[in-house]
């Protein structure tokens, strides 16, 4: 059967917890108090070079200074404003902060929140160490005498680093190749030299590591052949190849270890010559990153074999029959498997191609990705095709930073697309989707329980906001999946920050669209959805996948709304309800008039289990199968934050374990 695991992330990206904040203290009063404050970091608008010493005596409420990635701000005066409060706010105060941020909103454009608090760049003491001839002054020194007749280049192109420090020349041949793990049972000691001074650096040093001499063939093979990254305990085994023809550049990366590659775990972005591809495995993403040597055309294809773990994306040349010396330049990240939690988001300009009502306030918005540009990889083929037919590649292009390197999925740096707003439909009377289709060049699969964040400039201020695609319509075959086209269930909030600006949005305009984030899968036999108004959106999906693409998960459906117009899709899901008889639907309104003759109220346990009162565990117990082991049951809950946590606790009180309850946090 298809599957499904438990798990706990964000629906919005961000897992946090939010505080009631005191009035005055919004997310739009603080863009007014920005906006009428040219500079709020109390050095006068100078930029500063701070030490960590300097940042470390900063570290009371009264006086705030946090570093993100290099910058040091003085949030003294956004204290009141911070969503999680000040205790949150708090925890990174007075130090380099950024792993803390990271792990918990990535996605937040904190250099554009918190411009006018900027003080200055961190940096560190003069310290005293010993100088080493080498780049890092972590580095080993390796015996040559075995590897000698092993060397893929020969023994002659080895000799020539042989008795002196070869860093600069294995950069410039083969810098991605994992020396380390190849020549670990080689390690004779360090090289050390002379004391000097230096400036330490702030920030952590990168490996060095070693790739195999290349050979360029007389016919079509690139003198890049499979190049493996770092295998680190852990981390997915990931590696790259190149090759061409007249017309074509194609690029193979192949998994190597026992984890699955999944079609719909790709991203893939061309954006002129820059390529960018991200390959989730686990819980990591790898990476392909670079300014390629020459021009493709927009239209290329990507292919996944998840049987052989391998994907194929092949480009075409503009210029046929050019010979490519390399790929190209290496861009960074290429070629780095991170961690998929604290990896950067990119984003696309998506076009809102479609918005359509699904009740009074709530709509299905559908963005196309821009040319060029894929979410999800679909079972199939895709070519690129050269501009210039008949000149052959000399290489695939310029490598870019991160290019065939594979990274835990949670430190992956994150890409953004511009997405074209195809089309907007309503689907009640404050709900709409809207459709957004990627750029040329781009592809992007969204895989279940997973989401994209759409950035929006708000008064001057890049504001970031998660959404959970869905399908445009429930039924066996919803839409076509192409990678090209993605649909955001999305209620418009007339006093909001964020959605009015997305209301306001034409068919033809443009949203930053970042990478899907998210850790949903496993199995199970059975779902329990449990959704407060748009909670439903995360829903959408995990419906179609358990009734159309399982065939032997069993779904119950409980939707807690303020009235009947406020029910997402009621017909549609009361039709689906009625042709399948693995699904039961059950809808409690809060603000229900005299003719609603279902249940009423807020979520309380009761009402999940005898439907009626406020919450208890033992109605409960009524709603929650027990026909399955709890082990094969998963729990999904969405909706606002007061409502997810009520029902996880009452969830929790039912002996069932957090594995077991998936809460999409807000």
């Amino acid at each position: 059967m298809s599957s499904l695991s438990p798990g706990n992330m964000s629906a919005t990206g961000s897992g946090r917890v939010k505080v009631s904040l005191a009035p005055g203290r919004s997310l739009m009063d603080w863009i007014r108090l920005t906006r009428d404050n040219p500079n709020l970091s109390g050095v006068g608008g100078k930029i500063l070079e701070v030490t960590p010493d300097e940042l470390g005596k900063h570290n009371k409420r009264e006086d705030a200074w946090i570093c993100l990635k290099g910058r040091v701000y003085n949030v003294t005066p956004y204290m009141e404003f911070h969503p999680g409060g000040e205790d949150e706010l708090m925890r990174g105060i007075g130090k380099d902060a950024t792993e803390l941020f990271n792990q918990v909103h990535k996605w937040v454009n904190f250099e554009s929140m918190l411009e006018k608090c900027l003080v200055g760049k961190l940096v560190a003491p003069v310290i005293t160490i010993r100088k080493s001839s080498f780049a890092v002054p972590k580095i080993q020194f390796f015996k040559k005498l075995p590897y000698m007749e092993f060397h893929p280049g020969g023994e002659d192109e080895l000799m020539r680093g042989i008795g002196k420090d070869a860093s600069e020349l294995f950069n410039q041949v083969h810098k991605w190749v994992n020396f380390e793990s190849m020549l670990e049972k080689c390690l004779v000691g360090k090289l050390v030299s002379p004391v000097i001074t230096i400036r330490k650096s702030s920030f952590a040093v990168p490996k060095i590591q070693f790739f195999k001499k290349l050979h360029r063939s007389d016919t079509t093979a690139s003198e890049d052949v499979p190049d493996f990254s770092v295998d680190l305990p852990g981390r997915p085994f990931m590696g790259y190849e190149w090759s061409q023809d007249d017309s074509t550049i194609t690029i193979t990366v192949q998994c190597g270890s026992d984890y699955a590659l999944e079609e719909d775990r790709v991203v893939a972005d061309l954006v002129g010559q820059r390529l960018r591809i991200r390959i989730g495995v686990e819980k990591y993403f790898y990476f392909i990153h670079a300014e390629l040597q020459d021009t493709v055309y927009n239209d290329y294809h990507v292919h996944v074999n998840c049987k052989l773990k391998s994907l194929e994306v092949r480009l075409v040349k503009e210029k046929s029959g050019i010979s490519w010396s390399s790929l190209g330049t290496f861009l960074p990240g290429h070629n780095q498997t991170v961690p998929s939690k604290t990896a950067d988001v990119s984003s696309r300009p998506c076009v809102l191609t479609d918005k359509c009502s699904v009740t009074h306030d709530v709509f299905i918005f559908t963005f196309t990705l821009p040319q060029g540009s894929f979410m999800w990889i679909p079972i199939g083929h895709r070519r690129l095709v050269k501009e210039k037919s008949g000149i052959s590649w000399s290489s695939l292009g310029t490598f870019l930073p991160g290019h065939n390197q594979t990274v835990p999925s949670k430190t992956a740096d994150v890409s953004s697309r511009p997405c074209v707003l195809t089309d907007k439909c309503s689907v009640t009377h404050d709900v709409f989707i809207f459709t957004f289709t990627l750029p040329q060049g781009s592809f992007m699969w969204i895989p279940i329980g997973h989401h994209v964040s759409l950035e929006c400039n708000v008064k001057g201020m890049k504001i970031c906001r998660s959404y959970t695609p869905v399908i445009p319509q429930l039924g066996r075959d919803p839409a076509t999946n192409d990678g090209k086209t993605i649909h955001l269930m999305i209620k418009i909030y007339s006093d909001g920050v964020f959605t009015p600006v997305l209301n306001n949005l034409s068919v033809g305009d443009f949203v930053e669209i970042k990478d899907t984030e998210g850790d949903f899968d496993g199995s199970v036999l059975s779902l329990v959805l449990l959704a407060a108004g748009t909670g439903f959106t995360p829903m959408v999906r995990l419906l179609y996948w358990a009734l159309f693409v399982s065939n032997d998960v069993n779904v119950k459906l409980m939707a807690f709304n303020k009235t009947v117009k406020d029910i997402i899709w009621k017909e549609e899901l009361d039709a689906l309800a009625d042709t399948n008889d693995r699904l039961s639907i059950v809808n409690v309104l809060s603000e229900a008039d005299d003719s609603w003759e279902g249940p009423r109220g807020r979520i309380r346990v009761d009402l999940l289990e005898g439907l009626r009162g406020r919450i208890r565990v033992d109605l409960l117990e009524g709603f929650v199968p027990d026909a399955y082991p709890k082990d094969s049951l998963l729990v999904c809950v969405c909706g606002p934050l007061p409502f997810t946590k009520t029902a996880v606790k009452c969830l929790e009180d039912m002996q069932y374990s957090r594995d077991s309850i998936h809460a999409f946090l807000g």
